[in-house]
């Protein structure tokens, strides 16, 4: 879905010719919704289908998560800690010379898919390292980027669950939960495993 044109969220139709069936489509940015509100929109909409609408639950304001992260500002100062994380980088990371200008349709994109062996190889390094596979795929990400842009000081964008920082309630409210931050990574002479 392309940022720049409305419609990041929307419903689809389709029918099975063969035996009638309908089904319906719920495609959606991650800015829009993240996945727990995404099963909880899902959710709803079996409820109505199914007639049950009533047993539907009374919706958590999300101006509720908005006043709370407010709250926190005044009490932390997030923009000084990544103005200092930042303070010495003056230069995009950008990959392979390309520059800023350069235009999507030039780019190609590769998909793999990983087998499931692999996944729970990674799963069991995180398990025996303390961290999350989510901070292994940001270690291996990060050697991707270093290698691609010939430099070992990087930054990258990362998200991050903003539900984190909500109030009781927010694992039923709806809206935009997802934090979009720059991760800084400087590659040393380490072990992988060190390094992660």
């Amino acid at each position: 879905m392309d940022l720049e044109r409305a419609g990041l969220l929307q419903v689809q139709l389709a029918q099975n010719t063969k035996d009638g069936t309908y089904y319906l489509l719920l495609l959606l940015h991650h800015v829009v919704l993240d996945h727990q509100g995404a099963a909880l929109v899902q959710n709803e909409v079996l409820k109505i289908i199914d007639d049950n609408s009533s047993v539907l639950s009374n919706p958590v304001p999300y101006r509720n998560y908005i006043a709370n992260i407010r709250r926190l500002e005044k009490e932390r100062d997030d923009h000084a800690f990544f103005t200092e994380m930042l303070s010495d980088v003056f230069q995009p990371t950008l990959p392979f010379g390309l520059g800023a200008s350069q235009r999507r349709s030039s780019l190609s994109v590769h998909r793999v898919d990983i087998s499931s062996a692999l996944a729970d190889s990674i799963r069991e390094i995180g398990r025996r390292s303390n961290v999350s596979v989510a901070t292994i795929f940001h270690a291996a990400w990060s050697l991707v980027v270093a290698s691609s842009s010939n430099r070992k000081d990087i930054v990258f964008g990362t998200v991050l669950s903003g539900r984190l920082q909500a109030q009781s309630g927010s694992d039923s409210a709806v809206g935009l939960f997802i934090n979009t931050l720059p991760l800084r990574v400087q590659l040393t002479d380490q072990t992988s495993i060190d390094w992660v």
